[in-house]
């Protein structure tokens, strides 16, 4: 009811991180867990420029949660931005291709310039809950020009969700830029650890 993540038992309402910890999103929508299958295809796709699988992902996407993207009505989404000297080393932004296909698919306008990655990261994936959380510190910005736009509802896309690090604070700098309502849409989500 909140992350996404599945449920051990069928009666519970939230997964026991949800339960621990309170994120700054409304709530969000996963495709797969994220398990080695996903965690190859994915790797494939990110790092080894396999862009096409962007299209099988968005497929699934609009199959699965067309319904629930157009109920939580976002004026736009905004794809993880990425820090521009990853942007020249890989070519793309893997959550900005994701997110131009759900959009253009559901009709839905995405802005991958209001949310700003201002600070390089190490990466993530080999860092705990607590060290992403410092990693990612005034990591994201919602720039000057930027905040004339005023959005209330935007979803997020992005590819993985493990600990939520990501996808809170670029909430939070969402929220204290003045829109009201965030969600999110990944491709993979991690179980709890």
């Amino acid at each position: 009811m909140r992350c996404g993540r599945q449920l051990e038992q069928q009666e519970q309402e939230y997964c026991s991180e949800c339960v621990r910890k309170k994120h700054h999103y409304h709530r969000g929508y996963a495709i797969w867990q994220y398990d080695d299958a996903m965690r190859q295809s994915l790797g494939d796709f990110k790092y080894h420029a396999r862009k096409e699988f962007a299209d099988f992902y968005v497929a699934e996407a609009v199959r699965l949660y067309a319904a629930r993207i157009r109920l939580e009505a976002p004026e736009v989404l905004i794809p993880i931005p990425i820090y521009r000297m990853r942007y020249w080393e890989r070519g793309f932004n893997q959550a900005e291709l994701l997110a131009r296909g759900i959009g253009r698919q559901l009709g839905i306008p995405v802005d991958a310039e209001y949310l700003r990655r201002i600070k390089k990261t190490e990466a993530l994936k080999n860092l705990n809950a607590r060290e992403r959380e410092a990693a990612l510190a005034g990591a994201f910005a919602v720039p000057k020009e930027q905040r004339r736009k005023s959005y209330r509802s935007v979803m997020l896309v992005d590819d993985i969700y493990t600990t939520g690090s990501t996808i809170d604070k670029s909430t939070q700098v969402l929220l204290e830029s003045g829109v009201e309502k965030v969600t999110f849409l990944c491709m993979a989500i991690g179980t709890n650890s």
